[in-house]
């Protein structure tokens, strides 16, 4: 019996999208978590990636109308999205150097607002950054402040900018080397 005629009662008048995703959830929600307890590495958030995977699956054009035609294959779907997800994540990481980043705990940081002293270095330390990034040159500039302050990816620069993704990359690394040499 397929997938579809075991969610989808015969004598039942024909269920909702919504109801049929959520015995599909039911369904495999069980056996896909227990996939990506084996298969994804420790740290990985496997709830976020379990509810990326239905949530893909919702986002189908007429995704009940597309598993009615293959419903043997559901299974097989989900387990592939899940994989590609493992691989997305995976892949982020290491070109985000991720293994190198240390948490921020607050507690370990132990910062003083001792008076009027460190306020006034403050402002000027925020001067001095915002004089350093006024005079870098035009495009690594405005890479820059894509990146670091309105927080674009670099895919986005590169598109926003009409460059490549390795220039933005240029772009960054030649801005940071100038701040670097200027502010210290």
């Amino acid at each position: 019996m397929s997938l579809i005629a075991r969610i989808i009662p015969l004598r039942q008048e024909p269920a909702s999208n919504e109801a049929i995703l959520e015995r599909i959830v039911t369904e495999h929600g069980p056996s896909l978590r227990l996939f990506l307890q084996v298969r994804a590495p420790a740290g990985m958030e496997i709830e976020d990636i379990q509810q990326e995977v239905f949530l893909r699956l919702v986002r189908l054009p007429n995704p009940i109308e597309q598993l009615s035609k293959q419903p043997d294959t559901l299974r097989s779907y989900l387990f592939t999205i899940a994989t590609n997800l493992i691989r997305d994540r995976l892949r982020r990481a290491k070109t985000r150097h991720q293994e190198q980043h240390e948490p921020f705990e607050e507690q370990q940081c132990h910062l003083q607002h001792n008076g009027p002293e460190e306020w006034l270095t403050g402002i000027q330390q925020y001067q001095k950054m915002r004089r350093a990034i006024g005079r870098l040159p035009n495009k690594p500039r405005q890479a820059f402040i894509l990146s670091r302050y309105k927080h674009y990816s670099y895919r986005d620069i590169s598109e926003y900018m009409n460059v490549s993704v390795s220039t933005v990359e240029k772009y960054i690394a030649e801005a940071l080397n100038a701040l670097r040499k200027e502010l210290l």
